[in-house]
């Protein structure tokens, strides 16, 4: 690496060390170099607001607990094919780590400017504007909850109850802990029930 560098310092190609194709460009993500700033954060923009965000909603019947990450790493796949020549970080725990390592080797030259903030800001307001234009484009309150989302809460729900019982009868069996469980999570299904609601009413609840 440090041939390398020297290398191309003598040569008058310091600014291609850091870049894409310049030795810290093989640990640490580096912009081609002379590479349009503006362009740089207008592809990592287009490229964080379009991930992942729809997989989270409760009523999207197209995707299932099971096939979510499938799905976020499909996404994940066509961006990289599509903008990795235009550079892209993705997120701030992906750059933040390679740049650190890179910087032990380079210094403080491995956090060029403005492109480091670039790489590990930019996600932050592309997901809160692709969280907006979800829900209020694309989203539609009316749509029911799918039955597997529910079935996610029940078992969260379930989760909750566990832990709380758990450290309530600290000493206890595990046999009798789960007796418990089964006697509070019976008698909350019988709580929905007495309340006028009922297994199709459950799965037809409208999200909130």
């Amino acid at each position: 690496m440090q041939l390398i560098t020297d290398a191309l310092k003598a040569a008058g190609k310091e600014a291609q060390i850091f870049s894409s194709s310049g030795p810290a460009g093989v640990i640490a993500i580096f912009p081609a170099a002379g590479a349009s700033m503006g362009r740089v954060f207008l592809n990592e923009f287009i490229v964080d607001f379009f991930l992942g965000w729809a997989c989270l909603d409760p009523a999207n019947p197209f995707v299932s607990a099971s096939s979510v990450p499938f799905a976020i790493g499909m996404a994940y796949t066509a961006m990289i094919i599509g903008y990795v020549p235009g550079t892209i970080a993705t997120n701030a725990a992906r750059d933040f780590g390679a740049r650190c390592a890179a910087a032990a080797i380079w210094g403080r030259d491995a956090f060029p400017s403005p492109y480091s903030a670039i790489s590990a800001l930019t996600n932050i307001p592309a997901m809160l504007c692709s969280v907006m234009f979800y829900e209020f484009f694309l989203s539609d309150s009316s749509r029911v909850v799918v039955s597997h989302a529910e079935t996610l809460h029940q078992n969260a729900q379930a989760h909750a109850h566990h832990r709380r019982l758990t450290n309530e009868m600290i000493g206890e069996s595990p046999i009798a802990i789960k007796r418990e469980l089964g006697r509070v999570m019976t008698g909350h299904h019988m709580a929905d029930s007495s309340s006028g609601g009922s297994k199709v009413d459950v799965d037809h609840r409208e999200k909130v």
